[in-house]
């Protein structure tokens, strides 16, 4: 398990596939409304360079110190980044086409024109948040929850 990205992060497999599963918890009801509402609008935001949900589990349990509420979601798993691609390629100076760069970024320009269209706001754009499928497509992620509403900064 690891704790960045505002939750819990592990590897399921499920179907002889592989799923990144981020395990978000929360307390009260209301945190619990937010949480759901914002899996929800997230599950609905497909392109071809964000790293979709592809399901999301929500579990409620009472316990003894009070209600808490799980949501798992599912995400396709990418064992590879942008930057860890940029130190192994450095380190063996293996370096990226120009075609390959101008691929990435138009790919990425593309996404972010579509979450901006949706009213979704990425917020933490850096090499870590971008995964590399098995082909070299770059996959948007986010390190939280993708903001809907722009903030002040």
């Amino acid at each position: 398990m690891d704790e960045r990205f505002g939750g819990k992060i592990a590897i399921a497999t499920r179907r002889n596939k592989s799923y990144v599963v981020k395990v978000v918890t929360v307390s009260t009801e209301e945190e619990m409304n937010l949480m759901l509402n914002l899996t929800t609008n997230r599950a609905r935001l497909k392109h071809r360079n964000f790293c979709t949900i592809r399901n999301y589990e929500l579990e409620k349990r009472s316990e003894f110190c009070g209600d808490q509420c799980r949501i798992d979601m599912y995400f396709d798993w990418h064992p590879n980044d942008l930057e860890k691609e940029i130190t192994r390629r450095a380190h063996e100076q293996d370096h990226f086409s120009q075609e390959w760069i101008c691929s990435m970024l138009y790919g990425l320009v593309d996404c972010l024109h579509y979450l901006d269209e949706k009213g979704c706001y990425q917020g933490d754009i850096k090499p870590s948040n971008i995964l590399l499928d098995e082909s070299g497509t770059p996959k948007l992620v986010d390190s939280y929850f993708t903001h809907f509403g722009r903030s002040n900064f």
